[in-house]
């Protein structure tokens, strides 16, 4: 005689809720609606032609095991007319931390040109790729609030990062006339192909070394 699994209509709707519930926290693009919510759907067509990769999914590799060193940092493609394609830029570290998993969010931290910023951020991705998403509102002197996104993206693999691509594009430039325009930004990439891991030691000397704040605000 067979052995027959019943289940209880209550059971089964709670199987059916947690079966769904990842997917539930993308939209139909492989982003979370909060990432959509910070940047419209046309500046991500605009990064993506420039060649920037968006890598969706729900399930991002874990980038919390230290500072990553994007060396060259090279302007790759850009909406800007007057900028020099090619052109290199002094050295970035990202540091990322409080990552979740399960709201898909995290801590990062950009350190570059006498400039340190932290941004509350939200993840996506899965395997090794994973793709950043944070909203950088500025405050100018003039009385206008700018917000830009910005976006890291890449594979995390032993020891760093391949293919570090980063971008920074205005989304709501508030009217400002000395800013760049609604839709404009930048994609940068790592040149030689792979961002290093350095642990706490080495980024304090590379920081200090280029004159760089230890502290920053968020």
């Amino acid at each position: 005689m067979k052995n027959i699994l019943k289940f209880s209509p209550l059971l089964l709707f709670i199987l059916i809720l947690f079966a769904g519930c990842g997917k539930d926290k993308l939209d139909k693009n492989g982003l979370t609606k909060d990432i959509n919510n910070i940047v419209p759907d046309y500046i991500i067509d605009i990064m993506k032609e420039l060649g920037m990769p968006i890598y969706g999914g729900d399930n991002p590799p874990m980038l919390t095991d230290g500072s990553y060193m994007m060396s060259p940092d090279i302007l790759m493609a850009s909406t800007i007319s007057y900028d020099i394609i090619g052109k290199e830029y002094n050295d970035v570290f990202y540091t990322f931390s409080e990552q979740d998993n399960k709201k898909l969010t995290l801590f990062l931290r950009k350190y570059q040109t006498n400039l340190g910023e932290g941004y509350g951020s939200y993840i996506v991705g899965k395997d090794n790729q994973f793709s950043v998403f944070a909203e950088v509102i500025t405050h100018k002197n003039n009385g206008y609030v700018t917000k830009h996104v910005q976006v890291c993206s890449g594979k995390k693999v032993n020891g760093g990062i391949e293919d570090l691509h980063t971008a920074l594009f205005m989304v709501d430039n508030d009217g400002d006339p000395d800013v760049i325009a609604n839709g404009e930004g930048r994609v940068f990439y790592d040149k030689d192909g792979f961002s290093e891991l350095i642990d706490y030691y080495s980024f304090r000397i590379n920081i200090e070394n280029q004159g760089l704040p230890l502290e920053i605000s968020k």
